[in-house]
């Protein structure tokens, strides 16, 4: 789970800034309307709809909600997402499934293959010009002190289709 690993440091750490937590936005507003998706240009989701998407779908996974990265670089900013959540168990297949379905009532698509690596799970999700990383496994070894008594770690990291557009 490479992406994890990458994710945690910077989750914990900080990439270029504080990791930052993001309300969840209301679900009922937040959630597409029908045919909502048509009216909006794939590249053009916000940063801010994605991150409020994933707190939704990770919702309950950790004692804490899903930390973002903050980035100093406001275009980067806008079109890189990576997030980190340290769970008190070490999830799998089942759970990062679970996340799926819930990213789908976002209005999420993903082919639900979940492949395995040397240290977790992980799956991909797209939405809105957004191709997003998810993975699931064991903390770090190097981690393990900073995340407590937690086992588990989950990490999302993606990027929109502008993110070279300058």
């Amino acid at each position: 789970m490479a992406v994890a690993v990458a994710l945690l440091v910077a989750g914990c750490a900080g990439a270029t800034g504080e990791p930052t937590t993001t309300a969840p936005a209301d679900t009922a507003s937040a959630a597409p309307a029908a045919g909502a998706s048509a009216a909006v240009k794939p590249s053009r989701m916000p940063r801010e709809q994605v991150e409020a998407d994933f707190l939704f779908a990770t919702e309950g996974m950790g004692a804490e909600a899903l930390r973002f990265v903050r980035r100093d670089d406001a275009h980067m900013h806008s079109c890189m997402i990576d997030g980190v959540l340290a769970t008190p168990e070490v999830r799998g297949r089942a759970e990062l499934l679970k996340i799926v379905e819930r990213l789908r009532l976002r209005g999420w698509r993903s082919d639900a293959v979940v492949t395995p690596d040397e240290d977790g799970v992980q799956t991909v999700a797209k939405r809105g010009g957004w191709l997003m990383f998810i993975g699931v496994g064991p903390v770090p070894e190097q981690f393990k002190a900073q995340v407590g008594a937690n086992r588990g770690a989950l990490a999302v990291g993606g990027t929109a289709d502008t993110c070279g557009a300058q």
